[in-house]
């Protein structure tokens, strides 16, 4: 896991040095940088496969020139199908690839990553995230050049002065996060997710861009035991090389399916370090004893301590603190507990794996459940439809919230800036229900928006500010296309949790599991203190629309004491916000 920063713009060297050293967390290892054709490159670098210098970046090779974020988990095999003599690492595969067969590489690679790839000879930049959107891949176009990065904070600061999207802000605090791939900052934009662009640096602009998922994923035929069958070897097949690697690995285990499941599969036929942290906040969320009756419960029927389970109390949650650490807001209040949980594992350790993506992947959210109701009671008098909607969920923020409020209440219920938000929302998932069907279209809903925009920027910043490495075995392309196509079944998760997983890892497990209450590493609320001006932030930011009172989900809290801290930490680069 790293760091990158690359920029065609004149910028002076040390600038760009002291721009690179803001991201330094996610790579202390080692700091690379090389200059080619005017083109300035840098690495952070955080050593996992091949902890020599050998795999050190900016990595030059013939008439290439690579920097590299994340981890190829099929490398080995692809370097044996190509008869490629250098896989000592991912990043000398990666090389070798492209000298060899172009950019078409990318369609092969199992993992997560972002890639900026210099060719000399075409003088442009290919510019590629994974399918998932893992790993993050910022960038600012102008006129003099563009700049392309790992995080937020290192484009920022290669500059003076800086506008505030309102359009952005205006989502982000209605749903908490953009529909677009704009971010906070105007002109900064977020590469999506399977997307791989490539800059011509003649013309300084992009004359290609490519959504190669459609090209990866499709579902596959044949009977149901065999559709089962290979989706439990792929599941395993991913776990198996996610633990690839020339450093100690551990793994999260929170006590739920996903993890247990994880956890389980990885300690098969090695040992395996399990860490759980205890929520010290609240009970409500601390799963440390499901976590520890589960790891003892594995290694009496294997009648052997495959799974070394160690429980890690959680230091004092600051939310300040951790929140003027981020290089962008989030909305997400389980950004602290997680954060804490990296920051406890860090001193075992510089990689784990986890269990996220399989609630997206297996119908595992409540609101999935929500959601097929509540598109179904479009059928019903109004009346009955807002009582149905309030028992089934309650007051809400985020996605469940844009999902309920877009499915069932009309455009005139709705304040000026949910009008446009929510409406605008509403229409992407009626599109995705009439495109895919009802269930797959929330489940893909999910792949596009929360996913990426949500859970694994969260996994992302909070890992990263702590120098690990967080690996998600589940989020595998293979996985997904047998996962979606048994989607037919998730009706089936009416009547028992996650039933695929069920069928494949019940007896596991323990089948208990999967009727056990959901409980999520989640974040209490907290009013919001004193020294957060919400009224003074709004004004500030060019926000008058949006009225302190109505402030009042823990989500829009969370939401709006990371813009303040955040704002608060660039105040001198601030400039009003500007509608796009």
């Amino acid at each position: 896991m790293c760091g990158i920063l690359v920029t065609t713009k004149e910028i002076k060297e040390d600038s760009f040095k002291e721009s690179l050293a803001y991201q330094v967390h996610r790579g202390p290892d080692y700091t690379g940088y090389s200059e080619c054709d005017g083109i300035k490159f840098g690495h952070n670098r955080l050593s996992i496969l091949d902890t020599s210098s050998d795999s050190n970046q900016p990595i030059e090779r013939e008439h290439v020139v690579m920097v590299f974020n994340g981890e190829i988990y099929n490398y080995l095999e692809l370097a044996d199908s190509y008869g490629l003599s250098n896989k000592k690492s991912d990043t000398q595969v990666l090389v070798d690839l492209y000298l060899k067969n172009g950019i078409e590489f990318v369609y092969e690679l199992i993992g997560m990553f972002s890639i900026v790839i210099y060719d000399k000879r075409k003088r442009g930049l290919w510019m590629i995230r994974d399918w998932f959107g893992i790993k993050p891949l910022l960038y600012h176009k102008g006129s003099d050049g563009i700049t392309v990065s790992s995080e937020l904070t290192a484009l920022i600061k290669l500059n003076d002065v800086f506008e505030l999207n309102k359009t952005y802000l205006e989502e982000f605090l209605t749903v908490g996060y953009g529909l677009s791939n704009d971010t906070v900052v105007d002109g900064v934009k977020s590469l999506p997710p399977g997307t791989m662009n490539y800059f011509n640096l003649e013309m300084n602009d992009f004359t290609a861009e490519f959504n190669y998922k459609d090209h990866v994923v499709s579902e596959l035929g044949g009977a149901l035991i065999h559709k089962l069958k290979n989706l439990k070897h792929e599941i395993g097949r991913s776990i198996d090389i996610h633990l690839r690697s020339d450093v100690p690995i551990c793994a999260l285990l929170s006590g739920g399916i996903d993890s247990s499941i994880v956890c389980a599969l990885a300690s098969e036929n090695s040992s395996l370090h399990a860490i759980t942290v205890s929520n010290q906040e609240s009970d409500v969320y601390d799963e440390s004893d499901q976590a520890r009756n589960f790891s003892s419960r594995l290694n009496r029927k294997r009648k052997s301590r495959t799974l070394n389970h160690q429980i890690l109390d959680s230091k004092e949650f600051d939310e300040k603190e951790i929140l003027s650490k981020l290089d962008a807001p989030v909305s997400d209040s389980s950004i602290v507990p997680s954060y804490n949980v990296f920051r406890a594992v860090r001193d075992h350790g510089t990689v784990v794996i986890c269990g996220d993506g399989g609630d997206e992947l297996f119908f595992g959210y409540n609101w999935y459940r929500y959601g097929v109701y509540l598109y179904l009671f479009k059928a019903l008098p109004r009346k009955l439809q807002t009582k149905l909607n309030k028992k089934l969920a309650g007051e809400s923020f985020g996605y469940s919230y844009a999902l309920r409020r877009s499915l069932v209440f009309k455009k005139e219920e709705l304040n000026e800036v949910e009008k446009r938000v929510i409406a605008e929302f509403g229409e992407r998932v009626n599109d995705y229900i009439a495109q895919h069907g009802l269930i797959r279209g929330l489940v893909r809903l999910d792949l596009n928006y929360y996913l990426p925009k949500d859970i694994l920027d969260k996994v992302d910043k909070s890992s990263m500010l702590n120098s690990v490495e967080a690996r998600v075995p589940l989020l595998n392309v293979r996985v997904l296309i047998l996962s979606s196509g048994l989607l037919n079944l998730s009706w089936l998760n009416f009547l028992i949790k996650k039933f695929v997983l069920f069928t494949l890892y019940g007896r596991l497990i323990s089948r208990k599991k999967f009727f056990s209450k959901k409980r999520g590493f989640n974040h209490e609320e907290k009013a919001i203190s004193d020294d957060v001006n919400v009224m003074e932030l709004f004004d500030k930011l060019g926000l008058q629309e949006f009225r302190p009172e109505a402030i009042n989900t823990h989500g829009q809290k969370f939401a709006v004491k990371s813009l303040f801290y955040w704002v608060e930490k660039y105040e001198s680069s601030l400039v009003r916000a500007v509608e796009k």
